[in-house]
């Protein structure tokens, strides 16, 4: 079975899960848990990750949205 996703992938969380606010992401790791870093500007105007981070498991990580958009590694 194919992953759901891979490492760099953008996702967009509609609504909050616990402490985890509603945004955009990028995933920064995948397997058994999902780590996710919020994603954000910096003064540029250019995508940057920023904390805090965050762990999903795989049923929580149904809930994201991907944004066919990648960051590479």
């Amino acid at each position: 079975m194919e992953p759901l996703y891979r490492e760099g992938d953008i996702v967009r969380l509609d609504a909050d899960i616990g402490e985890i606010p509603a945004g955009l992401y990028v995933i920064t790791e995948y397997g058994w848990i999902v780590q996710l870093d919020r994603l954000g500007e910096n003064e540029d105007g250019d995508f940057c990750t920023c904390l805090p981070r965050f762990r999903l498991t795989l049923t929580e990580a149904e809930q994201l949205h991907p944004m066919e958009l990648n960051i590479t590694p």
